[in-house]
């Protein structure tokens, strides 16, 4: 099993919880990278108010983007070192932690890169540009938001399914696991457009697509993480 998932057998590590490992990280990344750019951006006089201003600054703004992004990878490392070095005894929590960081993860990854589409399609590639270079940091913001939120509602349901599969029917634990994250894709996306006055069906269409590319994705990634903790989960 382990080789078919190109998995290298590891000493179990009981007492890691990959999920606060990798929160830590992701905290530490964001906040020094952001930090370090906000940073140069004053020190450079880069005049830099958005993001999409990178484009048209010039070389200056790229070199102060990979820098401050360098920076960030060493604080993600020295992030998730702490993070794993907290011990969490507790299997189910370890596990619930490590799922939920995966889902609002990746959610939010998928999430940030699907959301702007319907806005392309909708307004063109040229007003769609006008759009981000005006309203783009408030956009993804929210989108942000939105993924976060509903990466813990999906883990959620997925965790309730799988409940209800193992304790009552497991024929209604399959078909929750499938309507509720559906459900909840279909709610993130009509949210995300009607809040700023766009047509719903983009946000309908996305939605219902996003549970497809999240949970095979998230569900092979909690499981390796989970593995180096206890070997049996790779199996699950």
């Amino acid at each position: 099993m382990y080789e078919r998932m190109n998995m290298p057998v590891r000493k179990p590590m009981p007492y890691l919880c990959m999920g606060l490992s990798r929160l830590f990280g992701g905290i530490a990344f964001l906040v020094v990278s952001f930090g370090m750019f906000n940073k140069l951006n004053d020190k450079w006089d880069l005049g830099i108010k958005h993001m999409m201003d990178i484009s048209s600054t010039g070389g200056k703004a790229y070199g102060a983007l990979v820098l401050s992004m360098f920076v960030g990878l060493i604080a993600l490392v020295i992030g998730q070192i702490i993070g794993a070095s907290i011990r969490v005894k507790n299997e189910d929590l370890a596990c619930h932690i490590t799922i939920t960081w995966h889902y609002v993860a990746i959610t939010s990854l998928i999430w940030l890169f699907m959301a702007p589409i319907p806005i392309a399609i909708t307004l063109g590639k040229v007003q769609s540009k006008i759009f981000f270079e005006s309203f783009g940091d408030a956009f993804f913001i929210m989108a942000f938001i939105v993924a976060a939120v509903g990466g813990m509602l999906i883990s959620l349901a997925m965790t309730i399914s799988g409940k209800v599969g193992l304790k009552i029917d497991r024929g209604l634990g399959n078909l929750l696991s499938r309507m509720l994250p559906i459900t909840i894709g279909i709610a993130m996306g009509i949210f995300q457009l009607s809040s700023i006055g766009f047509p719903i069906i983009g946000g309908v269409i996305i939605g219902f697509m996003l549970p497809y590319l999240l949970i095979p994705i998230a569900s092979i990634m909690w499981r390796r993480d989970m593995a180096r903790r206890n070997p049996a989960y790779i199996h699950l």
